[in-house]
């Protein structure tokens, strides 16, 4: 029936109909290889979060390099996209334990809940952070302490490390 219907109308015209149905069709496969495309990245980003760092309340650069661990395996993931990625080999990990180096320190978070890798991370440190002072337990020694603020869902949520950082030795030959 398709030819008796194209027979009896002109063969310029027909064609043109075609062509202009392959483009619509192609425009759409086009849209939605880019949409898929999109949520790929989403995707591979899921388990990625921001850390923003704070010396004495001053706005710092943060790490290049951070190193997730748990009770068997040890890896290293470097910032992407402004953020640090979970690798896949312990994304299916409840708890991670998280360090990394930032100038003559290293800092060390265990524990952390796997969930808390989906969010941005305030981290606030310093010998001079008299807010952060005024917060630590009894005995807690203020240039070895951090407070970390995660935000996700509302309210955020504040968590108070008495001993997140240590300094670097320099091993002597």
């Amino acid at each position: 029936m398709g030819y008796v219907y194209a027979r009896s109308r002109d063969r310029n015209t027909v064609f043109a109909q075609m062509k202009l149905r392959y483009l619509i069709l192609a425009s759409v496969w086009i849209l939605l290889g880019s949409m898929c495309g999109a949520c790929t990245s989403a995707q591979t980003l899921s388990h990625c979060f921001a850390l923003t760092i704070f010396k004495d309340g001053e706005s710092i650069p943060g790490p290049n390099i951070v190193v997730f661990h748990d009770k068997t395996d040890r890896s290293s993931s470097s910032i992407r996209e402004g953020k640090f990625c979970i690798p896949d080999s312990m994304i299916s990990k409840t708890a991670l334990d998280l360090s990394f180096e930032l100038g003559n320190e290293i800092f060390y978070f265990s524990r952390i809940p796997a969930g808390r890798f989906q969010s941005s991370w305030d981290i606030s440190f310093g010998d001079k952070d008299t807010a952060l002072a005024a917060r630590l337990p009894k005995g807690a020694k203020l240039n070895r302490a951090c407070s970390v603020i995660f935000h996700q869902g509302e309210p955020d949520i504040g968590v108070i490390y008495s001993a997140c950082r240590l300094p670097i030795r320099k091993v002597q030959k």
